[in-house]
C-alpha cells in the first residue's frame, strides 16, 4: 500500500488516497489494481480519472509497464476504463465456481 497526499482538481482540497494490492512491494510487472472506488455523490466530476492518472504516473516512475483490473462486464465501470485508454483483454478469462 502506499498512501499520497493529492489535489484532485482545481480549487478542491487536499485529499489522502492510497492504493491496495496484496503484495507486500507495490511495485509489480504487470501491476494489478484491486479496487477503485469514488463515492456516488461525486462520481462524474473527473476524481477517477485523476485518481487513475496519479497511480498510473507513479507506476511508470517505478518502470510497471501495464496495469490489469476486473471489472463487471457493461455499467459504468467498463465504460470509464475504456474512456480512461483501457481494453479488454482477450487473453484472459474469469473463472468462477459456486460452492
Amino acid at each position: 500500500m502506499f498512501i499520497s497526499p493529492l489535489t484532485l482538481l482545481p480549487g478542491s482540497r487536499q485529499c489522502f488516497l492510497f492504493f491496495v494490492t496484496k503484495s507486500q512491494n507495490l511495485v509489480m510487472n504487470p501491476f494489478y489494481l484491486a479496487e477503485l472506488c469514488i463515492n456516488n455523490e461525486i462520481q462524474g466530476k473527473g476524481y477517477g480519472s485523476k485518481l487513475l492518472q496519479f497511480l498510473e504516473e507513479e507506476l511508470q516512475k517505478k518502470n510497471v509497464k501495464s496495469i490489469y483490473l476486473l471489472t463487471s462486464n457493461g455499467g459504468l465501470a467498463k465504460n470509464f476504463y475504456r474512456k480512461n485508454g483501457y481494453i479488454v483483454n482477450n487473453n484472459r478469462i474469469v473463472m468462477k465456481k459456486n460452492l
